[in-house]
C-alpha cells in the first residue's frame, strides 16, 4: 500500500524548490516535470520507504505574483464544463441528423444543415 504525501513547489529563480509536508528538508528540480520524482527521492531518504511505496501530490500554489493553484482549479472546472457541453452538442447533433434522415432529408442536405460533410452526416446517422 502506498503512502500519500503532499508537496508544495515554488519557483526560485531558475529552480523549482520542493518541500513535503511532514518531511524535514528540501529538494529542487530544474524542470517542474522532475518535481514528483525528486519529492519521492526526498521522502525515501527521510523515511527509508522505497520509491514504489510513495505517492506524491504536487501543488504549485503560486509563481511570483501569479496564483497558479487557484487558476488551475478554475481551468479544470471550465474544461469539465466544456467536455459536458461537447457531449451534449454531439448527442443533439446525432439526434437531429437521425430525425432529418427519418424525415427523408438527403445526406448532403443534412450535412449542409449541420455544417458537416455528407460523409460525417452519414456517420452521425449510423452512430
Amino acid at each position: 500500500m502506498k503512502t500519500e504525501y503532499h508537496a508544495q513547489v515554488i519557483r526560485d529563480d531558475k529552480w523549482w524548490l520542493i518541500s513535503v509536508d511532514g518531511i524535514n528538508g528540501l529538494s529542487q528540480a530544474r524542470r517542474l516535470s522532475e518535481a514528483e520524482q525528486n519529492a519521492k527521492e526526498l521522502i525515501s531518504a527521510a523515511t527509508g520507504q522505497s520509491l514504489d511505496e510513495i505517492d506524491v501530490a504536487i501543488e504549485v500554489e503560486r509563481v511570483g505574483s501569479v496564483k497558479v493553484a487557484r487558476r488551475i482549479a478554475a481551468l479544470t472546472e471550465k474544461r469539465a464544463k466544456a467536455a459536458e457541453l461537447e457531449t451534449a452538442a454531439s448527442n443533439a447533433t446525432r439526434a437531429l441528423a437521425a430525425d432529418l434522415a427519418s424525415a427523408g432529408v438527403p445526406l448532403r442536405d443534412i450535412g449542409t444543415l449541420l455544417g458537416v460533410s455528407f460523409q460525417r452526416a452519414h456517420q452521425l446517422i449510423n452512430a
